[in-house]
């Protein structure tokens, strides 16, 4: 590293060894100022903070963490399963090689995995996720708006677990997938469109919980409606069955959350 790729008000801190499990670690910690900063990491576990203004974060070598933190940033995770973190603004994140993690956050991001079984969360905004090589995880966001661009069927998962207790609709165009979000009114919020290729209900995963017994259970609900009442029945599948629950109230007189332990 030399001093030309640090600008003025950077700060640098060196981890000689940090003890991670049984491994013996490196890294750096790099911290950005206020103004555009371009910071790369070194062989080790890094962890690098873009602070303010458009910053170039680079992890390189090791299972590195990046925040991009205020403004427009770019991250580049490189080689290691690293965790990238977009911050606000319209950030730019490409994971490299390895099983990696990128968070869009606030703003219009573009996210792509690259090698490796990647996790893409575009979170707030209007959001371009691109899986890459491997089987990716790419999650919706009910405050966002995700176009995911190379969805393979077989190998990678949509994930819609934050929508509110909303019902999913898809519909396909053709040409492209669109996922989208309706509420207990019957209004309508696009979510997601999956380009070029037909994903069913069936392919995309819910809300699924993990419980005492270390068993995994999704929660759908199914309303029936009229003017003023509508019945919901609840369906809790766990790895073995299907309990079905039944419940009808007024809307307008009663608001609750319900916990179940199977």
């Amino acid at each position: 590293m030399t001093m030309d790729s640090l600008r003025r008000g950077v700060k640098v801190m060196i981890i000689p060894d940090i003890e991670k499990g049984n491994k013996m670690a490196k890294g750096l910690i790099l911290r950005g100022g206020r103004m555009n900063d371009h910071l790369p990491g070194g062989d080790g576990h890094d962890e690098i903070h873009g602070g303010g203004g458009n910053d170039y974060l680079f992890g390189k070598d090791g299972n590195d963490t990046l925040y991009g933190e205020d403004d427009n940033d770019n991250l580049y995770g490189g080689n290691g399963d690293d965790m990238l973190y977009g911050g606000d603004g319209d950030d730019t994140l490409y994971g490299g090689n390895g099983a990696d993690m990128l968070y869009g956050g606030g703003g219009n991001d573009s996210l792509s995995g690259g090698e490796g079984n990647d996790s893409l969360y575009g979170e707030e905004g209007a959001n371009t996720l691109t899986g890459g090589g491997g089987k990716d995880v790419f999650s919706l966001d009910k405050n966002g708006h995700a176009t995911i661009t190379d969805y393979k069927k077989g190998d990678d998962v949509i994930r819609a677990d934050d929508i509110g207790g909303r019902k999913l609709v898809v519909t396909f165009d053709g040409k492209d997938t669109h996922v989208s979000m309706r509420d207990y009114k019957g209004r309508e919020t696009e979510i997601a469109v999956v380009k070029n290729v037909k994903v069913e209900e069936s392919e995309i995963a819910g809300d699924r919980q993990k419980s005492m017994d270390d068993s995994y259970w999704s929660f759908y609900t199914m309303r029936e409606e009229d003017d003023n009442d509508y019945s919901e029945i609840f369906a809790i599948i766990t790895d073995s069955a299907i309990d079905m629950v039944d419940a009808s109230y007024d809307v307008t007189a009663m608001h609750f959350t319900d916990t179940l332990f199977l």
